[in-house]
């Protein structure tokens, strides 16, 4: 049997193969190394690119930011001008009433002055009517007061006299006799009979002194001739009397005639 052939030669394959391939791997790296290169480049320059967009935003944000707080201030200088502006004008408003109460009050002033003159003269005109007309008035009164006595007289010589006549158990006692009437006492004591008011009868000297008489005589008695209008007279005058321990009596007398003692004249002190 003959012996196979062995071949000598040596083949290149696996050695071209190899370098292939190491050549494609460095082909590769240096690619990806590129890549990476480049985008880094672009990183950068995007990265650039946005900080200065922020630095001009941040620049613009400052610019608005000053711009607004400069509007703020003038609104707020606007806002107190608009203030003061609104006092000054509610001011004016309050002088300009004052104005117009002032001229008002002025405007009357004058219509007073211009009025003065002819008051005064009638005021003088009255005046003179008063100086004039007080002596005619002292005549009326003088005239009047003559035709109230003589209506008094007309009326006393009207009615007839009442005459007071002794009667009773008293009559062996000296009596004095007062009057008791609406609005006074007469006392008639005296020749000529004496009125004295009742407001002042409890400090007249005059009923004192007649009380006085009546008390330091043994039988005197104090004799109220009580008119139909005299009853709070005759009570005033009872209790005077009664204060001083004076005896004292009351007849009525009707009617407001003129009163007769001629029958005691022989027994009154």
């Amino acid at each position: 049997m003959a012996k196979p052939k062995i071949d000598d030669s040596v083949s290149l394959f696996p050695f071209l193969d190899i370098m292939a391939s190491l050549i494609g791997i460095l082909v590769l790296l240096i690619t990806a190394a590129t890549l990476a290169q480049i985008g880094k480049t672009v990183e950068d320059a995007a990265d650039a690119e946005a900080a200065k967009k922020a630095q001009n935003r941040i620049v613009q944000y400052r610019a608005v930011r000053k711009r607004l707080t400069t509007e703020t201030r003038e609104q707020q200088q606007l806002r107190e001008l608009v203030e003061q502006a609104e006092a000054a004008r509610q001011q004016l408003e309050q002088l300009q009433a004052e104005v117009a109460r002032l001229e008002a009050q002025q405007k009357v002033a004058q219509e007073q002055r211009e009025k003065l003159p002819p008051l005064e003269a009638e005021l003088k005109r009255l005046q003179e009517r008063i100086e004039q007309a007080e002596p005619k008035l002292e005549d009326l009164q003088q005239q009047l007061a003559e035709l109230r006595s003589l209506l008094a007289n007309r009326k006393e010589s009207g009615q007839s006299e009442i005459q007071i006549l002794p009667s009773g158990s008293g009559y062996d006692l000296t009596p004095t006799f007062v009057e008791c009437a609406a609005s006074a006492v007469v006392l008639y004591d005296r020749p000529e009979p004496l009125r004295i008011p009742v407001g002042q009868l409890a400090a007249s000297g005059a009923f004192a002194s007649l009380l006085e008489t009546v008390k330091q005589q043994p039988k005197g008695t104090l004799v109220f001739l009580v008119r139909p209008d005299g009853a709070s007279t005759y009570q005033t005058a009872r209790n005077i009397a009664r204060r001083q321990y004076v005896t004292n009596g009351k007849l009525a007398v009707a009617g407001h005639g003129k009163i007769d003692l001629s029958m005691f004249q022989g027994r009154t002190e």
